[in-house]
């Protein structure tokens, strides 16, 4: 996973995640979404000892989740890059090379038909469901 911040000509900062999917998921991603619209939910949960953010599109034809726990490529877990409020732009795709991200910029290298994005809303209940992971994480007092 990629996960880094861009600034915008109008100096906004996006907060960016690509994840990669096998080219697999993507034709049965693509194959869904060309059927209908999917609506996306989002929810949060911690399952075998790790903190996720669950996407559902379209009443679990087809899920993702994201490891908040998860180093991205700058050696910064997910979870603590983001705050409450914070908008991910997540990217889905089954190219490795689809992003480039050159400083404070980052450069699309494929058509935009070869990827699906979307954002949400870093909200409490996620970032709350992550502070109760790393507050067990701790180690115990002595």
């Amino acid at each position: 996973m990629q996960f880094f911040t861009v600034t915008d000509t109008s100096s906004v900062k996006h907060k960016v995640l690509i994840i990669p999917l096998n080219q697999k998921e993507m034709t049965q991603l693509v194959g869904q979404c060309e059927k209908c619209m999917p609506s996306i939910s989002i929810s949060s949960i911690i399952q075998i000892g790790h903190p996720y953010v669950i996407i559902d599109f379209s009443g679990g034809t087809w899920k993702t989740a994201i490891p908040l726990d998860q180093e991205s490529e700058d050696g910064h877990k997910i979870g603590d890059e983001l705050a409450i409020g914070d908008v991910l732009n997540v990217i889905l795709t089954s190219d490795p090379h689809a992003v480039t991200a050159l400083g404070d910029k980052a450069y699309m290298n494929v058509p935009l038909e070869s990827i699906l994005a979307f954002s949400f809303l870093y909200t409490a209940d996620i970032a709350e469901n992550y502070a109760l992971f790393k507050m067990v994480k701790q180690p115990k007092a002595q």
